[in-house]
């Protein structure tokens, strides 16, 4: 109670008056690694510590000028407490590189998933000349992703990635990588001599039948995933000051999401440290090579009690769940393109015929995926608002995406302005590869505009429908 207590005067204080730098100095002294800050300050035996939505509303309450006096001597620390007050007075034109990045490794995939297009069009590996254009944004970052729209261990290069981002990256930052998890076993001791410490793994399972129908993997690979995940368990156990964390995720649809609560149950077996239920992603409509318009899971007919046995999964378990439950039954699809698969239903396609598909290996050459030059640019003003506010937001949204994230998920080197829009409506894309000035991208048209319709409004409609909290 008198910790509490005293973190809520803290707090509270901050709210009214400036805080003083010398509290700011404490709290840097270890920044969010995986959304904590870690502090030093003792008041009378007490320590403290805050998450970052603790922190972030007392930060408007300082000057620039103090913070930058307070850490010049720390550009690391200095870039992540800037960026961090940037995000707080809801500043569009940054001059602080991202805190969390996510760099393409590889686009291939072995997986088939039944929701994700990697296996259909990716053909890109990370050239190692490539990274060199990353170089200033990985020396600042606190996490750096090792991703792509594939499978990133699967890069025949991986050990020599690791070694290079390894003399760039801060001590005090951390790598993590997204897999499917095929190729851990083989890769695992060059991963943590590279201080690859958090591992996300996409299960979307709790069986092996549900992993092979959801994955398109050979039967087999589901346990030996376990295996993998069992023995990185055993290691982060064994040598607790290695930092390990260990999640796996679920991408709900139809055909998985009889599994949810046995899923949080796997995860207790497990002992990993965090599951992440994810809402799948919505469409303009018909995806070619993958039948998306089977895979909404309210489509299931058992949807409710599913969701119910999910929900009750989540209150009984000690293992930290993120979802979003009331997002899962949010329109995959506009109405209006569900109206017409109900008049024509889309053909059902086949793992196999959709990768000797003449059409749908057309359809995503002609994207041009990776030749695309612009910059953000305006093409149009855009209000693309379809009136439907399902959580009932006004500004200002304070989305961290545009603020602490660089996502770069695929060799089209797109910057994806987050997790459910592709690209900011009435703009050009953002195509940032190592190639130019990082900071013409970071604040292009696209995403200032885009930081100051989240602060002002109007929202575009992805920001209204996006299942994120803030």
């Amino acid at each position: 109670m008198p910790v509490k207590f005293a973190k809520r005067v803290l707090l509270a204080v901050g709210y009214r008056v400036p805080w003083p730098v010398w509290f700011l100095r404490f709290c840097g002294h270890y920044l969010p690694l995986g959304g904590r800050f870690k502090t030093f300050l003792t008041i009378k035996g007490i320590s403290f510590d805050y998450t970052e939505t603790e922190l972030l509303p007392a930060m408007g309450h300082f000057k620039r000028e103090n913070l930058e006096a307070a850490y010049k001597h720390d550009p690391w620390r200095r870039n992540a407490i800037l960026n961090m007050w940037e995000n707080a007075t809801g500043q569009t034109k940054l001059t602080t590189y991202p805190l969390d990045i996510c760099l393409p490794i590889a686009d291939i995939c072995n997986a088939r998933c039944n929701f994700c297009t990697s296996w259909l069009e990716g053909k890109k590996l990370l050239k190692l000349e490539q990274l060199d254009g990353f170089e200033p944004l990985v020396r600042h970052a606190q996490a750096i992703g090792l991703a792509g729209h594939g499978e990133p261990l699967s890069h025949p290069q991986l050990a020599q990635i690791l070694d290079r981002l390894a003399e760039w990256v801060d001590p005090r930052a951390r790598c993590y990588v997204i897999t499917n998890g095929v190729y851990l076993n083989k890769n695992l001791k060059a991963l943590l001599k590279a201080r690859v410490v958090s591992y996300a793994f996409s299960l979307n399972a709790a069986t092996a039948a549900t992993h092979e129908t959801v994955m398109g993997l050979v039967p087999g690979t589901f346990d030996n995933v376990i295996g993998g995940i069992q023995a990185l368990v055993a290691r982060r156990d064994a040598d607790p000051d290695l930092g390990i964390s260990i999640s796996i995720s679920l991408v709900l649809n139809q055909e998985n999401i009889h599994e949810v609560s046995e899923f949080i149950k796997l995860a207790e077996r497990l002992r990993v440290d965090k599951v992440q239920l994810k809402t799948i992603a919505g469409a303009g409509g018909e995806v070619p090579g993958l039948n998306y318009h089977k895979l909404p899971p309210y489509l299931h007919p058992e949807f409710d009690r599913h969701k119910s046995e999910a929900m009750q999964a989540i209150a009984d378990t000690c293992v930290e769940v993120q979802a979003s439950p009331e997002s899962w039954k949010t329109t995959v699809f506009p109405e209006e393109i569900v109206k017409t698969f109900a008049e024509v239903p889309p053909k059902m396609i086949t793992r196999a015929e959709a990768l000797k598909s003449r059409e749908v290996r057309d359809f995503y050459q002609a994207q041009q995926k990776y030749t695309s030059p612009t910059r953000g640019q305006n093409v149009k003003f855009v209000d693309d608002f379809d009136g439907e506010n399902p959580y009932a937001r006004s500004p200002r949204y304070a989305c961290n995406a545009p603020y602490r994230n660089l996502y770069l998920n695929d060799f089209s080197f797109s910057m994806v302005p987050c997790c459910y829009m592709s690209v900011v409506p009435g703009h050009a894309p953002v195509i940032y590869d190592g190639s130019y000035d990082f900071f013409e991208a970071w604040n292009s048209p696209a995403m200032q505009t885009l930081r100051m319709r989240l602060r002002d409004g109007p929202f575009f409609n992805m920001c209204t429908k996006c299942p994120a909290e803030y």
